[in-house]
């Protein structure tokens, strides 16, 4: 999945430290962060437009996966946590990478008032396009916002996957 190994780390230390009981990941691809975070969470909810996702990769028994806009997905999935007394704690953001979808689905998201400490993490701050979304989201929308780092991780921009491994000459 498209994700350096230290964003891999850094998603597993926060989730194994903070130890949501409910997630929300926005964009799932090929459900690579989704089968990483359903290891650490009760239940995993994850929305994707694309209805092709189904095919890409075993879903997690314990996720839910929505095929729909997140604009309307999300506020839906808000009312049915609701009605079960169930709160939010993580949300993955990585959908779509257009500097209006990034600020969309974070604003979409912005407007769930949390019962509980909740965490939201982007991806692909290093793409100038997505920076410009986050940066530009609404933040102050929601007084519950405490802190907003576009850098938490280092951003990189991942033009290409080379899974080979280097090894390091042992004379050197």
């Amino acid at each position: 999945w498209q994700m350096m190994d230290w964003e891999k780390i850094a998603l597993i230390g926060l989730l194994s430290r903070f130890k949501p009981k409910t997630a929300l990941e926005i964009g799932v691809y090929h459900g690579g962060s989704l089968s990483l975070t359903s290891q650490y969470v009760e239940k995993i909810f994850a929305i994707d437009i694309d209805p092709e996702v189904r095919n890409r990769f075993a879903l997690p028994g314990n996720a839910e996966l929505i095929i729909e806009d997140s604009t309307i997905a999300v506020p839906k999935l808000y009312d049915r946590l609701a009605a079960v007394g169930r709160a939010l704690q993580f949300v993955l953001i990585d959908a779509d990478h257009s500097t209006e979808g990034v600020r969309r689905d974070i604003e979409t998201v912005l407007k769930y008032t949390p019962a509980e400490p909740l965490i939201i993490l982007m991806h692909d701050s290093g793409n100038p396009a997505c920076r410009r979304g986050i940066a530009s989201a609404n933040w102050n929308a929601n007084p519950h916002v405490h802190r907003v780092e576009l850098d938490f991780v280092p951003a990189q921009i991942i033009e290409q996957l080379d899974r080979k491994s280097t090894r390091l000459n042992s004379s050197h």
